[in-house]
């Protein structure tokens, strides 16, 4: 019998886990959207605007948005952040 584990730790390609089981979605139908940014857009965000605060996470990028200018991060430790972008 053989077994697939995931990766004990968030890799460059896959930051959180996260992204070890979708790469990136858009559901523009969902309430008022929801789009999971790519691996690669969270990382380019990340390098522009640093890690979102959340309290206790070193490390929290954000991974989601919505249309309505809300950020979503999540910490290391799994714990979920939302933030509004300045208008």
């Amino acid at each position: 019998m053989s077994s697939v584990k995931a990766p004990a730790q968030p890799t460059r390609e896959r930051p959180t886990p996260l992204y070890w089981v979708i790469g990136e979605a858009s559901l523009p139908d969902v309430d008022s959207e929801c789009f999971i940014h790519s691996p690669a857009t969270a990382t380019e965000h990340f390098r522009e605007y640093g890690p979102a605060p959340i309290a206790g996470e070193p490390i929290a990028p954000v991974l989601a948005s919505d249309g309505g200018g809300h950020l979503f991060t999540i910490g290391a430790s799994g714990q979920v952040g939302l933030f509004c972008t300045p208008s």
